[in-house]
């Protein structure tokens, strides 16, 4: 969006210059570009990317959790309906993810999965010996 804004302000503005824009775009590109490399770096990885978090655990909302993702209760009950649950019981977890996405893993389904625990081991504020 912002490289749209920029391109636009600078072909509709009578008092911007096409090198005033062009500066703009490029200096848009390169902190895109670096901030994407600087994602594989341990270091910088934990301050450009959020860690996975845990919203529910064995059923149980976790509340604190939800709040610091910026999602309410009815919000994930929106998300949990649409993928077909019924009951907070049917669940062992909901993760949220990196990106954005609800991982549902169910309480019938394996928990023992290796992405599943790995993700669990990185989240924040929740230790797999909790469940």
């Amino acid at each position: 969006m912002a490289i749209g804004a920029v391109v636009g302000r600078t072909a509709i503005a009578s008092n911007q210059s096409f090198i005033t824009g062009a500066v703009a775009l490029l200096t848009l590109i390169a902190v895109h570009r670096l901030a994407s490399l600087l994602r594989f770096n341990a270091v910088f990885s934990k301050l450009l990317d959020h860690r996975v978090r845990v919203l529910v655990s064995h059923g149980q909302l976790r509340r604190g959790q939800l709040r610091r993702c910026g999602l309410a209760d009815n919000d994930l009950f929106a998300h949990l309906r649409q993928t077909g649950i019924r009951h907070l019981d049917d669940i062992r977890y909901v993760l949220y993810e990196a990106n954005g996405d609800l991982t549902i893993v169910r309480e019938d389904g394996d928990p023992d999965g290796e992405l599943v625990q790995t993700a669990l081991r990185g989240s924040v504020g929740f230790h797999p010996q909790q469940s």
